[in-house]
């Protein structure tokens, strides 16, 4: 088996989670229209917040001669990692897993080692749609996500207990999912609970309002793809 990068392994923790059920919140509606872009549990992320990321990944990937993303479906991506974040979160609690300041730092060091310097990395962070503000959140979920595994399946060695390890990851993921309540302004689309996935806006307009960007682009290939 082939290992991936740990980037695109966090990313693959991401795409686990859209196979979640996740419950819709009591959240009122004028909770999500007063500014919210998207509640999850008691964590409230505002419009503003959300087109922060928006921009500062859109001004990233030009610096990086990157192609830009939709607004609407960037918007989507940093959505659906506000969600899984808080659920890891709760997951890390409840399995007594926690990564530290250095962790993360010591992390961070190595990809830049990786990628052949501060640069080379700000491309590949640029690439997979983490804006510079959010990398040290990013790289605390892909620790949280080898710990939760190594606490599940310990010393996993071969591709089974591998392949059992993640499974596992993926099950507890969803589970905690399930207890986690979860409500998205409807500007952005809609949560669809049956696949853990945000839907584009139904209405036209509504789309239009969430943001636009210059011409389309297909996103570029995550770190370790290709």
């Amino acid at each position: 088996m082939k290992p991936s990068s740990p980037i695109r392994r966090l990313l693959a923790i991401g795409a686990a989670m859209t196979t979640a059920v996740v419950a819709l919140s009591g959240c009122s509606d004028t909770q999500l229209k007063s500014g919210a872009a998207v509640i999850v549990d008691d964590q409230r992320t505002t419009i503003s917040t959300l087109q922060g990321k928006v921009d500062a990944i859109t001004a990233e990937r030009a610096r990086t001669g990157q192609d830009p993303v939709p607004a609407a479906e960037q918007s989507r991506t940093q959505i659906q990692r506000i969600i899984v974040h808080r659920i890891l979160e709760r997951a890390a609690t409840a399995h007594s897993v926690t990564v530290t300041a250095t962790e993360i730092d010591d992390r961070i060091a190595g990809l830049e080692q990786q990628f052949g310097g501060k640069d080379g990395f700000a491309v590949q962070v640029a690439a997979a749609n983490i804006a510079p503000g959010d990398l040290h959140t990013f790289i605390n979920d892909e620790l949280v996500g080898n710990k939760l595994g190594e606490a599940l399946v310990p010393g996993a060695q071969t591709d089974a207990e591998l392949q059992r390890r993640q499974q596992q990851v993926n099950d507890l993921l969803i589970q905690t999912a399930k207890q986690t309540d979860v409500a998205v302004n409807p500007r952005y689309g809609s949560f669809d609970p049956s696949t853990g996935q945000l839907n584009e806006p139904i209405n036209p307009l509504v789309q239009q309002q969430s943001g636009t960007l210059s011409p389309s682009a297909e996103p570029a290939t995550p770190p370790g793809e290709g």
